[in-house]
């Protein structure tokens, strides 16, 4: 996610919906979207501009729905913590480097290829308008570069690659592990 990258979105955060906001969800009285957009709004009040941001809504393991919230690294987290206290729990750890954060951002995008009936809203990831990156050209990975990474990856998760495989080798992202 050239986006997180680019605009150093290193407080990572995890937007969690609790018991009864995750039975609102499910009976459709309230939207994953219109939650993370009534907290952008009324953290934009309180820190009083605007702000870089990207949020990747998703399902974990357990099927509960949470939102990956990625924001800049002297952003006061607090603040999302008390705005967020009626839906759940807003946790947050900082990265400490850009190799971390590409890892982080790569994480991110892991599901960006699912289909629309296996995601939370039809939308993968919501920015913050106003502050894209300049286009890069696309970069080449090269076999070694994608192991390297797909490594990194599995050491954070706690699991281990067991096999590389391309259908696209000449593009990021164009790897996948086993």
């Amino acid at each position: 996610m050239q986006y997180v990258v680019a605009n150093k979105l290193m407080t990572s955060g995890v937007l969690t919906f609790n018991n009864s906001r995750l039975e609102q969800l499910d009976n459709g009285s309230i939207e994953v979207l219109h939650q993370l957009g009534l907290l952008i709004r009324n953290v934009r009040r309180a820190v009083k501009e605007d702000f870089p941001f990207s949020a990747v809504p998703e399902f974990s393991e357990a099927e509960r729905q949470h939102i990956h919230l990625m924001l800049p690294i002297d952003f006061p987290y607090d603040i999302v913590e008390d705005k967020w206290t009626k839906n759940g729990l807003a946790l947050c750890r900082i990265i400490p480097n850009m190799e971390e954060l590409k890892v982080a951002a790569f994480y991110l995008g892991k599901d960006f290829d699912k289909p629309e009936d296996q995601r939370i809203t039809k939308r993968r990831v919501v920015n913050a308008i106003g502050f894209r990156p300049k286009s890069m050209p696309a970069e080449i990975m090269t076999l070694a570069e994608a192991e390297e990474l797909a490594n990194q990856y599995a050491k954070l998760n706690g699991t281990t690659v067991k096999e590389i495989k391309s259908n696209n080798p000449w593009c990021r992202g164009g790897y996948s592990w086993l």
